[in-house]
């Protein structure tokens, strides 16, 4: 699982700078008057479905990656390292860079399955523009 994980995420990092068509995203609805953000993302890389989740203000990036040929979800749990002080609008995380540090798990059938979670490997980085339309 470890090797597809990162071959997955080289394609997502290839694809990073490809142009794609438009794709979901959204911000989380403001629960409380902190101003955190949240930034989803829905997008197609390759022959895959990244779900992701960013919360900017605790620097981590969860998700899942659906094989679109049917095979398990992988799950991943990221910390992140950039300066979400350097914009004020979540549009201009464009020109961040991230860091991410991952731990990546397969899908669970009962719960308490956290000892299933290992490491990625190397870090990534990934362009803030990934994180936009």
């Amino acid at each position: 699982m470890r090797i597809r994980v990162l071959v997955v995420l080289a394609i997502l990092l290839a694809s990073a700078s490809v142009t794609h068509a438009k794709s979901p995203v959204q911000l989380a609805p403001m629960t409380d008057n902190n101003g955190d953000t949240v930034l989803m993302v829905n997008k197609t890389v390759g022959t895959e479905q990244w779900v992701l989740v960013l919360d900017a203000d605790n620097g981590v990036l969860s998700g899942n990656v659906f094989d679109l040929s049917g095979k398990p979800p992988t799950f991943f749990f990221c910390d992140v390292n950039f300066d979400p002080d350097l914009w004020t609008v979540p549009a201009e995380i464009s020109s961040e860079t991230l860091t991410l540090t991952c731990q990546v798990a397969g899908g669970c059938t009962i719960l308490d399955c956290t000892s299933d979670w290992h490491s990625a490997g190397a870090d990534i980085t990934l362009p803030g523009s990934f994180f936009l339309p």
